[in-house]
């Protein structure tokens, strides 16, 4: 059962990828999803996958379902396709927020997959003993191995929904984008897309394997979990126990070089030209975002980041003399200009010089539009999300707050 809106597009909410990843499946790789019979009601959305935050709406352990947006219905050709990967820090978001509704997108002529992936603890979460028991020898990275079942399931079944399983763009922001990237390295993902697009999140680096496990070991413990059953009492704490003690202070989580989902950090696949031979678009945003705990000293950190070349760098963006210059009409700031660099343009350049290197095709951007009556607060982080999908009237609601 579907949602058909006056336009022709419809919608199909809340179908699943996987086989829910609960009791003994949690912090395993996902497994296909069980056919069902009958009808499924495909007109509400499900559950975000478990974290702290976005509190509105509800939330679950069993969330590995996506939803799709068609161009019309019945669908009489294949419309070329684009999956969404959220952002969100890699331990928020998800797939059914307001923002990212595919309707006015998909009246463009494509077909819009919405996915929801694990997140957080239960998504990127790596202790000796998921080492041990995987075929893979790998742990962590539930969350990509869910991009990647998400995929295959769109390679396997999105035809009936109208879509061309050969022509499947993937598309993201933020931590999403490190995901889009992280999968253009990624082995398992080879061939199950042709173009990807990274918004404000190139390809940075991961952490090993080993040092990943020793913050679960450390987590384990400070619930009073050590030794042999560690890991089945991990498993036996509730979803929302576990929750609330990732709260109270949770490892530090993200993409590590697990082995299987990526036997090789990122940076080095990129660097010497191995990854997917896919047209890529990156970019960022003009004013991507303050530093982190607020303004600081330009001239600390810019002497702080570039070392012997610290005075170069002073002179490039003006402050090697005693004023600061005028703040641009486009990038803000010499402090916006220095953060939006360094944690997005720099790494987006280097990237695409590395892709466009090994023979890819590559595109770069940078978006700097503004929403009317919020003009000063400039092209912010994420700000390009709304005139994607084409729904400015939710991102102008959230900026008020």
């Amino acid at each position: 059962r579907r949602v058909l809106f006056r336009s022709g597009v419809a919608v199909f909410k809340n179908i699943p990828f996987a086989q829910p990843p609960v009791g003994d499946l949690r912090w395993r790789e996902p497994l296909p999803a069980k056919a069902w019979t009958g009808v499924r009601d495909a007109t509400v959305f499900g559950p975000m996958c478990n974290q702290n935050d976005n509190k509105q709406l509800p939330h679950s352990e069993d969330c590995l379902q996506l939803n799709v947006w068609t161009p019309k219905w019945p669908a009489p050709s294949r419309a070329p396709v684009m999956v969404w990967v959220h952002g969100g820090g890699n331990t928020a978001g998800s797939g059914v927020e307001a923002l990212f509704n595919g309707e006015v997108l998909t009246r463009r002529g494509v077909v819009i997959v919405n996915v929801n992936y694990r997140l957080g603890i239960l998504g990127f979460f790596a202790h000796p003993g998921l080492t041990k028991e995987s075929s893979h020898h790998a742990a962590g990275n539930y969350g990509l191995a869910d991009q990647i079942m998400a995929l295959r399931w769109v390679r396997d079944n999105i035809a009936k929904f109208g879509g061309n399983p050969a022509n499947v763009t993937i598309f993201g922001e933020s931590a999403g984008a490190s995901d889009v990237n992280a999968l253009i390295a990624s082995p398992l993902a080879k061939g199950l897309f042709v173009r990807a697009i990274a918004q404000s999140g190139p390809i940075g680096a991961q952490a090993a394997l080993a040092d990943s496990e020793k913050r679960g070991v450390d987590f384990a413990a400070k619930l009073g979990f050590t030794g042999e059953e560690a890991l089945a009492k991990l498993r036996a704490v509730p979803d929302t126990e576990l929750m609330e003690k990732v709260a109270q202070g949770g490892p530090g989580l993200g993409i590590n070089v697990d082995g299987w989902v990526l036997p090789e950090p990122g940076l080095k696949v990129y660097a010497e030209g191995r990854e997917q031979k896919v047209a890529l678009l990156i970019g960022n945003n003009s004013q991507e975002m303050q530093p982190r705990g607020g303004p600081g000293d330009i001239r600390q950190m810019i002497s702080q980041r570039y070392g012997p070349l610290a005075d170069r760098a002073l002179a490039l963006y003006g402050v090697n003399g005693a004023n600061e210059p005028q703040a641009d009409p486009e990038n803000g700031t010499v402090t916006l200009q220095f953060t939006t660099d360094n944690s997005f343009r720099c790494g987006t350049v280097q990237e695409l010089v590395w892709h466009t290197g090994a023979g890819n095709p590559g595109y770069e951007y940078q978006f700097s539009r503004t929403v009317h009556g919020q003009e000063a607060k400039g092209a912010p982080h994420a700000s390009e999300i709304p005139f994607i999908f084409g729904t400015l009237a939710v991102w102008q609601n959230m900026r008020k707050y």
